[in-house]
């Protein structure tokens, strides 16, 4: 069963996809957004875990996120062209999200017009006790009355859990197993990185050592 499942999540994401994710955001969300981006398109799953799900790609990427890449013509017809050609769909959820969601709305009509609403994930950037009712954008919120729809709130463990989250969700995995790895590979890159650095600071310290002694007066 666990075979099955795993060729099927190859077949599925060798689509004919442009972008691994399209991010949907306002301006005022530009920085997270960003972030997003850099981060999903810099991490690598750790070898572990690409050796155990060898059908799963090693980086998240492309991502799409400025409009400034459109192809020149209509805004809108790039933008449902663009969203149409992604495998998933992230959008940003906040106050300004909430409170001016006509072009999100629309791009998230887009992506439903060929995509599947477990494909949407909702980046949660404000704090708050009801995101749906205070983050979402209008025609999410909308679809959270018919059927339950999971948000990744980075107040939850902060933007590395999150940043995980979603990597998790885009590729299939379980998110234990995500972080498991994940921290195993870090503090092996603690672990080198101190290696090298201990030997450094007792040369540098011998040579301060040295030097002092040079040109302190003898008696």
């Amino acid at each position: 069963m666990k075979d099955m499942e795993n060729s099927s999540s190859a077949a599925d994401l060798a689509g004919s996809y442009t972008y691994f994710a399209f991010i949907s955001y306002k301006s005022e969300d530009a920085k997270w957004a960003r972030w997003l981006k850099q981060q999903l398109q810099r991490y690598r799953l750790p070898a572990k875990t690409h050796k155990k799900h060898r059908e799963l790609p090693r980086r998240c990427s492309p991502i799409f996120l400025d409009k400034t890449n459109l192809t020149p013509g209509i805004l809108d017809e790039g933008l449902k062209r663009e969203v149409q050609s992604s495998k998933f769909l992230i959008i940003i959820c906040s106050r300004h999200a909430h409170d001016k969601s006509f072009y999100l709305d629309n791009e998230l009509r887009y992506f439903l017009d060929n995509g599947e609403i477990s494909r949407v994930i909702p980046f949660i950037v404000d704090e708050t006790r009801d995101p749906v009712m205070d983050c979402f954008p209008k025609g999410l919120a909308d679809l959270c009355r018919e059927q339950d729809i999971v948000g990744v709130n980075v107040h939850d463990g902060g933007r590395r859990a999150a940043l995980l989250k979603v990597i998790a969700a885009m590729l299939g995995l379980r998110l234990e197993e995500l972080e498991s790895e994940d921290s195993r590979r870090r503090k092996r890159k603690f672990a080198a990185a101190a290696a090298v650095a201990v030997p450094l600071l007792a040369l540098a310290s011998w040579a301060g050592y040295s030097a002092w002694d040079y040109y302190v007066p003898k008696t």
